[in-house]
């Protein structure tokens, strides 16, 4: 594991960087760094390299070489670091045939009372010691093409499968907070095991308190995005409950059933969300149908994905439909009719099967019956009443106020029964149902 061997393309981008770097007065040494090495070394493939240098900024190597290579300067992606201050800490991206460069010289950063940095120019050492994790924190020589090893437990880590931290874990997560999520996020991805110093640091309430007043929201969010979308993401959390980090994550109190969750053998519907929400709602099953009134009532859920991870707007409403189809479910007897059914996979719509799965788990988790949920389920299946959520019709909410001018509350009530009839009888036109329809409007 400890040599990388470079593609043709990426032999044909060094060669350029160091060609360049050889001109240069300052005589800088380009390394690739972090990300690109470890995965190199794990055989794994990727496009975004970051070059660390010293002796001058990213931002002024990336522009010469720019020229160098007689490429447009406006093909440059400039990322300042403090336009005011930190002239020689500026960076840079540029394309050099498919691979995405970011050239970036090499630092020490000092923290104070907040997640940002005070930054200045550093050592191979220094910029190895700051990094999250000694896996993200090898080098790999452009000149020597040998990899260094700053911390030394970089490739000892990466060989036997360690997620540790150069420094003190403490230090570490006192200085960024949200290193604790990319710590279990690596660990998730890799399927790596997280060092047992590194749960030692977690008993820190001191830590916990910084990761929920110094870590913004949406880049909590990110984090989670992340950690969702990999088939470990349920030890992950579990690990959150067990080191009482749920609160600082996720922000809301929660529940003292907490734990139950992960003992449990809930595969009792034959469906499965996708992965990235049953994923997810391992941590919001414990907030599930329950609501704040603000200016209006809103599924507490809804809010964590809106206001605490920022989820994308349609993200969010997919979870308030489901959180409404578990209200539905958990709060009213529903007796196994065709009509009742029917009704149920409309009224809760295109999300039913996930709000029946998280429901039967809620019922589960608190010792509850849930047999009659999964009866209601497997009933509609078997009739075959599934995608009933979705039925077209041969009219809209025009053509009621045209025919039967009902009073503008009514008119969703008037096509519901009107799409009820049509799957009562499929083979209804528009005529038959509007006399269907007929005989309601007379009672009104």
């Amino acid at each position: 594991m400890k040599e990388i061997k470079l593609t043709e393309q990426e032999k044909g981008v060094f060669n350029l960087i160091k060609k360049y770097s050889i001109t240069l007065p300052e005589k800088p040494i380009p390394r690739a760094a972090g990300g690109w090495v470890r995965d190199k070394l794990l055989n794994k493939e990727s496009h975004d390299i970051d070059i660390a240098l010293d002796n001058i900024s990213g931002y002024d190597f990336a522009v010469g070489l720019s020229i160098f290579l007689n490429k447009s300067i406006s093909d440059l992606g400039v990322v300042k670091s403090n336009p005011d201050k930190s002239k020689h800490l500026e960076t840079a991206i540029l394309k050099i045939n498919d691979f995405f460069i970011d050239f970036v010289a090499l630092r020490t950063e000092e923290y104070s009372d907040t997640r940002i940095p005070i930054i200045s120019l550093g050592t191979p050492e220094e910029d190895a010691l700051r990094r999250d994790l000694t896996i993200n924190s090898l080098f790999y020589n452009l000149f020597t093409e040998k990899i260094e090893d700053y911390t030394g437990k970089g490739l000892e880590d990466l060989q036997n499968k360690i997620i540790r931290t150069p420094i003190d874990p403490l230090q570490t997560f006192y200085d960024d907070p949200l290193r604790i999520l990319r710590t279990f996020r690596f660990a998730c991805r890799f399927n790596f095991i997280i060092h047992k110093s590194i749960y030692k640091a977690l008993e820190d309430n001191q830590i916990k308190e910084y990761l929920k007043t110094k870590v913004s929201n949406e880049r909590i969010g990110v984090e989670i995005k992340k950690i969702i979308e990999y088939d470990s993401a349920a030890d992950v959390f579990s690990d959150f409950v067990k080191y009482n980090l749920v609160e600082s994550i996720f922000k809301p109190e929660i529940n003292e059933k907490i734990d139950k969750i992960y003992s449990l053998n809930y595969e009792i519907l034959n469906y499965e969300p996708k992965k990235n929400l049953k994923n997810l709602y391992l941590i919001l099953i414990f907030y599930s149908n329950k609501i704040i009134k603000r200016k209006k009532e809103e599924f507490v859920n809804k809010l964590i994905c809106k206001e605490s991870l920022k989820y994308p707007n349609k993200f969010c409403e997919e979870i308030d439909r489901i959180e409404k189809g578990i209200n539905i479910l958990l709060s009213q007897e529903i007796f196994p009719t065709k009509m009742n059914l029917i009704r149920l996979v409309r009224k809760i719509g295109q999300e039913w099967k996930d709000s029946f799965y998280f429901a039967v788990l809620i019922l589960k988790i608190n010792n509850k019956s849930f047999e009659k949920l999964v009866s209601l389920f497997n009933s509609i299946l078997s009739l075959k009443y599934e995608t009933f959520f979705d039925i077209k019709i041969p009219f809209n909410g025009d053509d009621i106020v045209k025919k039967f001018n009902p009073e503008k509350n009514k008119i969703s009530y008037f096509i519901e029964e009107g799409t009820i009839y049509k799957i009562k009888n499929p083979e209804a036109d528009k005529e038959e149902i509007f006399l269907f329809l007929n005989e309601i409007n007379k009672k009104y």
